[in-house]
């Protein structure tokens, strides 16, 4: 079944998919052997012995998915691909094999132990799929998505080739162009310095294009002969022809064949150019010519997405568009999302460390769609921690989750990288039960953050008298959070009871601040102590982590006297959400104000 080219369609009846730059192929499983082959229906089982031990995971079946080469970034490289997919010597594929592996990129199931499922729809098809649990370091079943959005976008940060938009009652219709599948191709538009032209067919044939860098050459990006018709000819050589020159003004790396008979000129020349991404060593794939940016200098013209490779405690990592604002009523951009988390991470990852963690992603930023994402994301380097959990009560039949666990300063960067403003985990580490009681207070206007303290000095004397000391953080939002630690012996039902009981408790002696139920209708004027973010299956927002606000607010910790303050009659204005710089200037005077977090507590009592 192949895909038809067109806008991305939106709706609840479809699910997206990354588009992978690859080739496809079918692995054909049964008792006596497996065997791929590709989309023309030639055997390519030779060129991929790395995938042979597929058949240990699963008897019989017929698998449908692209055969993708990542390179050292995680991106795939059909470049470096190329070299694998025609090979049909065993001892030569073997040897590419070991230095340069493929995976397979597994995205349908066509039969199943003898039955026939071509006939489902692709969401009965996908959920059998997932239920086979395959995975393993040359293959995997990558992530659906149910917003396209978001997908899209999210595509374009990791430098993928597009999406594919699938209807969820579509059947597969075997060797057919389907409308139920649409591919989306990734376009992105930059401006480029004109280096030179080479002749062709006509007096420009191409423009050979790169970018400035900061000790003057460019570096080049390829030759670019499409979009120009015989206007913009004329525009462009009554510009370039008085910049003739006898030297490159490249950094010597024009291919041979691109710099014969080449005409080079001073590079003062910009044009617009859209492409569908780029090679892994920077050309542009499929350009064409817009038009001329007489209005932009030279110096100013950048590639969207130009990536910065960086090291970070010894990891090597790419980060991308640096100057995008993420969020535009304050102007802050992606580079310094990440130079935040970069300099708070000493106080963060703590508590961060052994949870698994929850990502709200937000790719063009807080203005826009984002994304709920639990799963690890496509292309996740190999040294990112990553627990296999059971998901119970998971929206697409999951019974496990791939969660990254962020233990340390380069997985928090990769992940700031990716536009994860927002940060959650549970209340418990993995393989443990719970070691933090959580109660989040939620102001139903008018009451606001001045209620939100009152009942949170309420709170703390009342787990006082139990033995628990408690911690008060903003939610960076509206409202309020309580953090007790607990001994991490008792069960996630046992804490959220407690935690229910205290609540009941103090809405009876404060009936008219206080509410523990949850319907909206009871809120008004009132604080919701929401007891139930005990849930095992329930996130917290995690302290230090920024919000999704107009500016860049953070879940900040807070000391009692501030509370106690904030609390007086009086005092409406005197706490609000702090934003990035204020953080980090408050960690700086007081440290870790929820150190204690991390020294664990006393069991709860259970009546």
């Amino acid at each position: 079944m192949l895909a038809t080219s067109g806008p991305l369609p939106t709706g609840p009846d479809w699910t997206y998919e990354f588009k992978w730059d690859g080739v496809r192929a079918l692995a054909d499983i049964t008792t006596a052997g497996q065997r791929l082959y590709a989309r023309s229906g030639v055997e390519i089982t030779a060129a991929y012995p790395e995938l042979a031990g597929l058949r240990e995971q699963v008897d019989d079946a017929l698998l449908d998915g692209e055969v993708v080469l990542l390179g050292a970034a995680g991106q795939p490289s059909f470049t470096a691909l190329a070299e694998r997919m025609h090979v049909r010597d065993r001892n030569r594929a073997a040897r590419l094999a070991a230095v340069a592996p493929v995976t397979y990129m597994i995205f349908d199931l066509l039969r199943l132990r003898g039955a026939d499922l071509t006939g489902w729809p692709y969401a009965r098809r996908r959920a059998e799929l997932e239920s086979l649990a395959l995975g393993a370091a040359r293959w995997a079943v990558p992530p659906s998505f149910p917003d396209g959005p978001a997908t899209y976008e999210a595509a374009g940060e990791h430098g993928l080739e597009g999406v594919l938009a699938k209807r969820l009652d579509g059947p597969y219709r075997a060797g057919v162009r389907s409308p139920d599948w649409v591919k989306v191709k990734l376009e992105v538009t930059g401006d480029f310095v004109v280096g030179g032209w080479r002749p062709g067919a006509r007096k420009i044939g191409g423009l050979l294009v790169g970018v400035p860098r900061p000790d003057g050459p460019l570096t080049y990006r390829g030759r670019v002969g499409g979009g120009i018709g015989a206007a913009l000819e004329r525009a462009l050589l009554a510009e370039l022809e008085p910049l003739r020159t006898a030297g490159s003004p490249f950094d010597g790396g024009v291919p041979r064949e691109d710099a014969r008979g080449a005409i080079w000129v001073e590079p003062r020349v910009v044009v617009e150019i859209k492409y569908g991404q780029r090679t892994p060593d920077g050309r542009l794939r499929f350009p064409r010519v817009l038009r001329l940016r007489p209005d932009k200098p030279p110096r100013r013209s950048t590639m969207p997405g130009e990536r910065l490779r960086v090291e970070v405690a010894g990891r090597s990592l790419e980060l991308s568009n640096l100057d995008k604002v993420l969020y535009p009523d304050a102007g802050f951009t992606k580079g310094e999302v990440i130079d935040y988390y970069t300099r708070v991470a000493p106080v963060l990852l703590p508590h961060l460390r052994d949870r698994a963690l929850t990502r709200i992603r937000y790719p063009n930023g807080v203005a826009d769609k984002s994304f709920f994402e639990k799963n690890k994301p496509a292309a996740t380097p190999d040294w990112v921690r990553v627990a296999t959990l059971p998901a119970p009560g998971s929206t697409k039949g999951r019974e496990t989750i791939d969660y990254v666990v962020a233990d340390d300063l380069p997985t928090l960067v990769w992940l700031a990288n990716l536009a994860a403003l927002e940060l959650h985990t549970p209340q418990w580490r993995i393989g443990a039960h719970p070691d933090m009681l959580v109660v989040d207070l939620d102001p139903g206007p008018p009451a606001g953050l001045r209620e939100c303290c009152q009942v949170a000095v309420l709170l703390r004397d009342r787990l006082a008298d139990d033995g628990l000391d408690s911690y008060p953080k903003t939610s960076g939002k509206k409202g309020m959070q309580l953090c007790c630690p607990v001994a991490g012996t008792q069960s996630a039902d046992l804490v959220s009871d407690y935690a229910h009981r205290v609540a009941r408790e103090l809405e009876s002696a404060h009936p008219k601040l206080v509410v523990s139920r949850m319907a909206k209708n009871l809120r008004p004027g009132k604080v919701f102590i929401d007891w139930s973010q005990n849930n095992a299956a329930k996130t917290t927002v995690a302290p230090y982590s920024l919000r999704a606000e107009p500016v860049p607010s953070v879940s900040t910790p807070l000391t009692w006297d501030e509370v106690e303050a904030a609390a007086s009659a009086g005092r409406r204005d005197g706490l609000r959400p702090f934003i990035a710089a204020e953080v980090l200037a408050r960690v700086d005077e007081y440290g870790d104000l929820l150190a204690p977090l991390l020294d664990g507590g006393p069991e709860l009592p259970t009546r």
